[in-house]
């Protein structure tokens, strides 16, 4: 097995409850980062959207 996916494998079973209860932010968490990076941005799209034209203005002058 390779040895990220063990880790991984590691990280996602620990984050599972006694009650078997997951914990979805440590599980997010333990996703490399591309695809945290994607997620983000799926998720707060308009956020980005809306910051977009402020951050241009400030790049630009």
């Amino acid at each position: 097995m390779n040895k990220d996916v063990a880790e991984r494998n590691v990280a996602v079973t620990a984050t599972v409850s006694p009650d078997g209860v997951v914990d979805n932010t440590a599980v997010r968490r333990a996703w490399p980062l591309p695809k945290r990076l994607g997620w983000h941005f799926a998720h707060y799209w308009q956020h980005w959207v809306m910051a977009l034209p402020a951050m241009v203005f400030v790049f630009v002058f």
